[in-house]
């Protein structure tokens, strides 16, 4: 995790563009897991890029903390966690309740935890259900679907962005919280061969770990 914050803090853009490209990778390989591609499956993987998008560019609200919202945002944001792409706790941030929640966390306000929890817990039973019925009957659209989401959620990672509001996180420190993302300056080569070459070395470790995977089947 230190590691992680400290890339983010010095490195953003190359940070950005290992995980563009990792995550380019993984939708590419989800892609060709689908066996036949039919106008429904077409459809399908252009809404969840569509979903996946609107997602990523969306402004935050803000909802009213209550114990049926707060058990509402912990089913939704383990939801997202299941989906690739997704994060749950940017959904919690959209929805306005990553504050109450984090604070619930901090001062162990264990009846809003519990809620939480409660949420999570049934969210996740319902929706890991739900997600296994759909894979099983409607393979190829599910894979299409979640092609879409991988695809979409690449706007929530590109490399460049330009902050234009900030959050306070968990240690009191200024965050970016609203983000555009913007072409890069292409005048400054040594960043984007950087942020490049750093982008095809997170795209081959996915294939690459495709490949090891095949070997150890095969053995």
């Amino acid at each position: 995790a230190k590691i992680i914050h400290y890339l983010l803090d010095q490195h953003a853009i190359l940070l950005w563009s290992f995980f563009f490209g990792l995550i380019l990778a993984s939708s590419l390989h989800m892609g060709k897991q689908i066996k036949q591609w039919q106008p429904t499956s077409i459809f399908a993987l252009l809404m969840g890029s569509i979903c996946a998008g609107f997602i990523s560019l969306a402004n935050p609200t803000s909802i009213e903390a209550s114990y049926l919202t707060i058990f509402f945002a912990g089913s939704i944001a383990i939801c997202a966690m299941i989906l690739p792409g997704i994060s749950g706790s940017f959904i919690l941030l959209l929805m306005g309740l990553y504050a109450p929640v984090l604070a619930a966390v901090k001062t162990l306000q264990l009846d809003i935890m519990l809620i939480f929890a409660l949420g999570a817990g049934l969210g996740l039973i319902l929706f890991s259900r739900l997600l296994s019925w759909l894979l099983h009957h409607y393979q190829n659209l599910m894979f299409a679907l979640l092609t879409g989401f991988m695809l979409g959620a690449l706007l929530k990672v590109w490399p460049w962005k330009e902050t234009i509001s900030y959050r306070l996180n968990s240690k009191g420190l200024e965050v970016p919280f609203e983000q555009l993302n913007r072409l890069p300056e292409w005048m400054n080569n040594d960043q984007v061969v950087g942020a490049t070459i750093v982008a095809i070395i997170g795209f081959a470790c996915v294939f690459l770990l495709e490949k090891v995977s095949l070997g150890l089947d095969k053995g």
